[in-house]
């Protein structure tokens, strides 16, 4: 008797696809999955530039904006339809970005992946969203044990639970300190109004050897900040309020004073970066 083969994550991208996984995510929220499709549907086809965005995403990222004036209002990423841009983010950008890294000549002469393969035997994805990175992450290096993170109880975490029981991933929603070799983090660090602590934070949790990072300081989406509070780095330029720009340069400072060194890659748009640490220091 032959089993039938588990489909490859990176093949999730078509409208069986997200009608699968919109109507797994609508029956959690409660609400009519045909909505959630027929926004989700939009919202990709805004993104390329086929159609103006649809008033539900408008009115999200309007009431995000809004709330930067007095307290961010977090529970944006707990409406249902949130779920439009975690999946326009999977098919158009972590989906891309893991591809790439498995390209024979992502760094130069051989892939990021065989660079990482031998001495990676504990993956942190941070801010898994619905778990595809994670699932793909478990997908490129089979021999890894790979955790993705997210707030239990949310439909997101409850979505990527289900994703993680097919794929043999594994959830974590707790801040004990964990010794991971890699951690993945697209469109992360910026959700955060003090990126530099969050980065520090996250080096002292998990104490990796490696990052590959795709951030988007500066640009406009739901859930990022116009500025940004660097105060906590100021030997490196960081002040209360700075700008998206500045704080990618602050991060990378950062970073280097930690002990990590940029990988010289051929990545489109040079994402995600890929940083490996220089000393032991940090691993004791």
């Amino acid at each position: 008797m032959f089993m039938k083969k588990q489909k490859s994550i990176f093949d999730f991208v078509g409208s069986k696809s997200i009608e699968k996984h919109a109507s797994s995510y609508a029956a959690l929220c409660q609400i009519d999955p045909r909505a959630l499709l027929q926004v989700t549907k939009a919202h990709i086809a805004a993104h390329d530039g086929k159609r103006p965005p649809h008033k539900k995403m408008r009115s999200l990222e309007s009431r995000w904006y809004k709330s930067l004036s007095s307290a961010p209002d977090y529970s944006v990423y707990g409406d249902p339809f949130y779920f439009a841009d975690l999946w326009t983010c999977w098919i158009r950008y972590s989906r891309r970005y893991l591809s790439d890294i498995q390209k024979p000549r992502s760094l130069i002469n051989k892939s990021i992946v065989s660079d990482l393969r031998k001495t990676t035997k504990v993956i942190v994805d941070l801010g898994c969203g619905i778990g595809h990175t994670t699932a793909a992450l478990n997908e490129i290096f089979p021999k890894a044990k790979v955790y993705g993170t997210n707030i239990k109880g949310t439909a997101q975490y409850k979505l990527a639970a289900t994703l993680a029981r097919q794929y043999g991933f594994h959830m974590r929603d707790n801040p004990k300190p964990l010794k991971a070799d890699l951690l993945f983090a697209s469109e992360y660090f910026e959700h955060f109004q003090n990126p530099i602590s969050q980065l520090e934070r996250e080096i002292r949790t998990y104490r990796p050897k490696a990052l590959l990072i795709a951030n988007a300081f500066g640009t406009r989406a739901i859930g990022h900040f116009e500025v940004y509070d660097c105060s906590s780095a100021q030997d490196y330029g960081g002040g209360k309020r700075v700008s998206g720009k500045e704080a990618r340069k602050i991060f990378r400072k950062t970073l280097l004073a930690l002990g990590y060194v940029k990988q010289k890659t051929n990545l489109w748009n040079n994402r995600p970066q890929y940083w490996k640490l220089a000393t032991k220091s940090l691993r004791g």
